[in-house]
């Protein structure tokens, strides 16, 4: 499967190029023209129009995303494009951070956090923190890293970024010389759950 973005004057196709063909190209345009009118078009700005909480904002195009994700049954292989194609259709610059670190992205930040209550993530922080937590190399890599951070995270309040910090650092340094990717869900949390979060 392929994503369209643009490159200099036109556009080209990322992703699994060697089964491009027309059904693909197909869907990667479709795919794009859809994101372009949800994320650049009215109901943009309606969200947009909601206050000015940034993170309620981000939430409800977490929302907006996440519909996209479903309808078009975008596959984990091709989200490390589809979040740089959303930094282009929303008009939003896209970060070095994100073009370096493909998953450090905000519209993955926001995809990710639209799976929780708006009223849940409130007691917990600010859309800083929560993009600083799911931002970090591990939690990038491997969103059940993510998932447990932020299982931690809303357990305890108020949470500020110095007291997840030292959590962050500690899940980089237990799994540093680790593929996560062959743990069963059960081992990884076994491993992240050796610290006690703070009190």
């Amino acid at each position: 499967m392929t994503i369209k973005l643009k490159k200099d004057n036109g556009y080209y196709y990322a992703g699994n190029i060697e089964f491009l063909n027309s059904i693909n190209k197909r869907r990667a345009d479709e795919i794009y023209k859809y994101s372009e009118d949800y994320l650049s078009g009215k109901k943009s700005r309606l969200v947009k129009r909601k206050g000015h909480n940034v993170l309620k904002n981000w939430h409800m195009r977490g929302q907006l995303i996440n519909k996209i994700i479903k309808k078009f049954k975008i596959l984990e292989s091709e989200k490390k494009y589809f979040w740089l194609m959303l930094n282009e259709v929303s008009g939003d610059p896209v970060p070095e951070r994100a073009k370096k670190f493909n998953s450090q992205n905000d519209f993955r930040t926001a995809s990710i956090l639209a799976k929780y209550a708006i009223s849940r993530l409130e007691k917990g922080g600010s859309w800083g923190l929560w993009r600083e937590i799911l931002s970090s190399s591990k939690t990038s890599e491997d969103e059940r890293v993510a998932e447990w951070i932020m299982g931690k995270a809303l357990k305890e309040k108020p949470v500020n970024h110095k007291e997840v910090r030292p959590l962050l650092k500690f899940a980089r340094n237990r799994l540093k010389k680790l593929d996560t990717s062959v743990l069963s869900r059960k081992e990884l949390f076994d491993k992240l759950n050796e610290i006690k979060f703070i009190k």
